[in-house]
């Protein structure tokens, strides 16, 4: 019998220790908000920063896709995501636009997109 109590603490220890080892689990969620942003290109009116472009917003965590989310032209993006370090990214044809941001527990995070586009 002892035999069985001791089996589960160590069962028990050893769970509780992996599950512990993920940066993700048990903190409260932060928001993670902004938008697509493009500059350069032919046009010589000054950049705008203020206004974003369409697309999806591609997420992900230590290169695993966490979500995706698609916004209408002049609208952010905004997502509640576990803390941690994130790359976001924009595919816009043949232009792949990336930024790695961190998101902090129970805090707000903003981050353009910014793509440079010929």
């Amino acid at each position: 019998m002892w035999w069985r109590v001791i089996c589960l603490t160590l069962l028990g220890l050893f769970g509780l220790t992996a599950c512990g080892t993920s940066p993700l689990r048990g903190a409260a969620p932060g928001v993670l908000t902004g938008g697509i942003v493009y500059h350069g290109g032919p046009s010589s009116a000054a950049p705008s920063n203020t206004h974003y472009e369409p697309g999806t917003v591609e997420v992900r965590h230590q290169g695993r896709l966490v979500t995706t989310q698609q916004v209408s032209e002049g609208n952010p993006y905004r997502l509640s995501l576990a803390p941690g370090d994130y790359d976001l990214y924009v595919h816009l044809g043949d232009l792949t636009c990336h930024r790695l941001v961190r998101v902090q527990s129970a805090s707000t995070t903003t981050a353009d997109l910014s793509c440079s586009i010929k």
